[in-house]
């Protein structure tokens, strides 16, 4: 519990404890009534010159609060009340004609989308009556009425309306999941920067495309298998006799033990399995290059889809680095929040396997492909 005064009481010299008592309960008795805070609206229960308010049913609780009478005014004029009413775009379709052939159609279909449900259903009645394909305004006709009937009339939502796709992103680092593109593609900003005239506005679904496992740097089987001329490349002699790990039956080095390997670093990493992926370095500008060339492929198949122009996702992507810039620069000047370095790299990896595939060679154990076998 946390206590706060609320007022202090002073007292002359000549004051009395029984004064003293009475002139904190009338302060107390007039905070209650200005908190309204007796019971059941409050805690107070015991109040002054009343006792307990609980016990007592015939005592009204809305007698104790002082009610505060609401002033007495007048609505008056409100000055910008009309302020929309009098800056509504009036737009006519000679006007959106003229807009599509000095700035493109996209920037045609968002100034319709801004214009009013009563400016659209003039606009909608004008581009009813040209019918003619001779006529040079048909086209633009046909623009304007493609999303006037989509917003004036009702309609049942297609499937394909509510589909989403793909937006394939190399995973070259853990920087891409500090980043976090889905709570972005997320953000209010960007889905409002989204053109109201794309019939489909889902938000993507990322889908990473993961670097390859060591695998195919621990394994030299298919290698040794490919050589033609593998009993001259065979060394004539070898040492697997003395070791203790030699299988008997054969006379050669059979085993899955890993005490084999004496660097402890390749031995720990060799047990995680052949479908250990290596931690990269951290980059956020190789991060944000990934990103720059899969929403430029993805925007680009997304107005194909919508029939727009190439250019008109450009505020969407716009918005997108902003935010990815915001974090990055957060995540630069703050390194604490970062995962520690790695400490095993892959050409480390490379090298210490050299040695061990003059000698020996790696293979998969049977049913359990996350063993290995030295042979």
């Amino acid at each position: 519990m946390t206590l706060q005064p609320v007022e202090h009481l002073t007292y002359d010299n000549s004051a009395t404890s029984s004064f003293k008592a009475k002139s904190r309960f009338i302060a107390e008795l007039n905070w209650i009534r200005n908190l309204q805070s007796p019971f059941p609206l409050g805690l107070n229960d015991n109040i002054y010159q009343s006792g307990n308010i609980s016990k007592d049913p015939s005592i009204d609780v809305f007698k104790i609060c002082s009610i505060i009478n609401r002033k007495t005014r007048s609505h008056g004029i409100r000055k910008n009340g009309n302020i929309k009413r009098k800056f509504r775009q009036k737009m006519s379709v000679l006007d959106l004609h003229n807009l599509r052939l000095t700035s493109g159609k996209h920037v045609m279909l968002s100034r319709l989308c801004s214009l009013s449900i009563s400016s659209l259903k003039e606009i909608d009645e004008q581009a009813d009556i040209i019918c003619f394909r001779t006529d040079p305004l048909y086209n633009a006709a046909n623009l304007i009425q493609s999303y006037t009937q989509h917003v004036l009339r009702p309609r049942i939502d297609k499937e394909s309306e509510h589909k989403r796709f793909f937006l394939k992103i190399p995973f070259i680092n853990k920087g891409i999941d500090f980043i976090d593109l889905q709570s972005i593609f997320k953000d209010k900003k960007v889905i409002d920067s989204i053109p109201k005239y794309f019939k489909n506005t889902e938000p993507p679904i990322i889908c990473y495309k993961y670097k390859k496992p060591i695998r195919g740097t621990i394994f030299n089987y298919n290698k040794i298998v490919a050589d033609l001329n593998i009993n001259d490349n065979m060394p004539e002699s070898c040492d697997c006799t003395a070791s203790k790990f030699c299988y008997a039956p054969v006379g050669h080095v059979l085993t899955g033990d890993f005490s084999i390997i004496k660097d402890k670093r390749l031995r720990s990493l060799l047990s995680k399995g052949p479908k250990y992926r290596i931690h990269s370095l951290i980059d956020f500008n190789t991060c944000r290059e990934k990103i720059a060339e899969a929403l430029q492929t993805f925007s680009n198949k997304w107005s194909r889809r919508e029939h727009a122009e190439p250019n008109s996702l450009s505020d969407w992507k716009k918005r997108i680095f902003n935010i990815i810039d915001n974090r990055v620069t957060f995540y630069s000047s703050n390194e604490h929040f970062l995962p520690p370095k790695p400490k095993t790299t892959y050409r480390y990896l490379k090298k210490a396997l050299q040695e061990f595939h003059s000698k020996y060679v790696f293979v998969p154990a049977d049913k359990a492909s996350n063993n290995v076998i030295i042979i």
